[in-house]
């Protein structure tokens, strides 16, 4: 009865799973490129996501600016809190970044997209051999 009720997320589960497989895979995909070793890449992939958390909402409290609810960007766990949070209409009454209040879903997706062409972009530039 609860898969009959609830039918009409099955989409958004997917989008969001897609989403955001796509999007930590290929920038996990993109640092590992830069490291020889797996324990490494490992290593540096959870030090930039705990620094790049803690740089959003240090500029996000620093910086009082209306735009700065943007540098949600900066941050890939707050990106997919963000996106999670508005594809499934969960935002009454949740305070977003920064407190401020959460972008429209097209802004997540569109950011989450461009970070991943250009973490692709980056892996072919590293592995493509110069011709």
């Amino acid at each position: 009865g609860a898969m009959r009720d609830n039918i009409g997320d099955l989409g958004r589960v997917i989008v969001a799973g897609v989403l955001i497989s796509f999007y930590i895979g290929a920038v996990s995909l993109m640092i590992a490129s830069f490291t020889g070793r797996k324990s490494i890449a490992v290593a540096v992939i959870i030090i930039l996501v705990a620094i790049s958390t803690s740089l959003a909402f240090a500029l996000a409290a620093a910086l009082d600016y209306d735009w700065n609810r943007y540098l949600v960007f900066l941050s890939p766990v707050n990106t997919v809190e963000g996106m999670a949070l508005t594809l499934f209409d969960q935002t009454q009454g949740i305070q977003s970044f920064a407190d401020k209040s959460f972008l429209p879903f097209w802004t997540y997706a569109a950011g989450m997209m461009v970070t991943i062409v250009l973490s692709v972009g980056v892996m072919l530039w590293r592995y493509l051999p110069d011709e």
